[in-house]
């Protein structure tokens, strides 16, 4: 902190006009969590922060306290995921993960890890051309378990096998238990061993690799085996909506097998691949940073 104001990161889940020329933002940053953040001016014609106040900017934010308020002092965009701003699909997932972040995370609790992994899944939906689907199962379960909510997976919970024969996820008690142990009261699924793999993969691995696995390394099982191994659990096959979400997915979001379209880097303005230099430059500086949990 200098001379009463505070340099920080954060990326903008919220945005809400407010007054003539004035902005309210939602900003989820490493070290000050969830904040209510007022940026004056910044709808005015040729203002300096204006690129930061955009839902999903990545910006270096100086702040100063006025009350209750954090105010805007200054911002620089360090990413503003263009790739994911193009797409309509892209762009409504996006929006759902910033909604379930500013959901499960407190005001002012330091929350390095939520963000870590928003910002993960948005470079994995940007520049890495992952799955939509994966991306959205892998964010779902890994977000339920940094908020409080972990299924128990590394055995049954019944019996204590650590292979659970014919396994089943109890949805109920959030627990993956062998088709033989049942809990009352609860509610199971099937999974296949391709399935149990990939949530494991999901829950307990370095969240720098969460998106780095393909659905062919679990491939000797049918269902689990697909890009929506996880998702199936959580949404219809091919939705991209939110699990509560009653709208049938049509056409337009979903390709010609029923499956989810695949997306590959977008070019920017000039053609160019986004995946640039100074792309990979911001992303490898982030997750090599010793104050961000990988």
């Amino acid at each position: 902190m200098q001379n009463g104001k505070t340099v920080t990161t954060g990326l903008v889940l919220r945005v809400t006009e407010t007054k003539e020329a004035d902005m309210i933002l939602t900003v989820l940053t490493p070290d000050m969590g969830k904040i209510p953040l007022i940026a004056r001016g910044a709808r005015r014609k040729n203002s300096r922060i204006a690129a930061a106040c955009q839902l999903l900017a990545y910006s270096e934010l100086t702040l100063y306290r006025r009350g209750n308020w954090y105010m805007l002092d200054e911002a620089s965009t360090v990413e503003l995921f263009g790739g994911v701003r193009q797409d309509i699909v892209l762009l409504a997932l996006a929006s759902y993960f910033t909604e379930l972040a500013e959901a499960v995370c407190a005001e002012e609790t330091a929350a390095p890890e939520i963000l870590s992994l928003l910002l993960n899944a948005l470079y994995a939906l940007c520049y890495l051309g992952k799955e939509p689907r994966l991306v959205k199962a892998a964010y779902q379960f890994r977000l339920l378990a940094l908020a409080g909510f972990e299924p128990l997976a590394s055995g049954c919970a019944v019996c204590g096998r650590e292979e659970p024969e014919a396994p089943m996820l109890d949805v109920v008690h959030g627990v993956v238990h062998c088709g033989g142990c049942k809990q009352p009261g609860g509610l199971s699924m099937p999974l296949t061993a391709a399935g149990l793999a990939a949530l494991r993969h999901v829950l307990y691995c370095d969240g720098r690799k969460l998106y780095s696995f393909r659905p062919s390394q679990y491939s000797t099982c049918r269902s689990a085996a697909s890009p929506a191994a996880v998702s199936g659990m959580l949404s219809p096959p091919g939705c991209l909506h939110p699990p509560q979400c009653t709208t049938p997915c049509t056409t337009s979001s979903m390709g010609a097998s029923g499956s989810s379209r695949p997306h590959t880097a977008h070019p920017d303005a000039s053609g160019s691949n986004p995946a640039s230099a100074s792309s990979r430059n911001w992303y490898a500086a982030f997750t090599s940073r010793g104050s961000l949990p990988r």
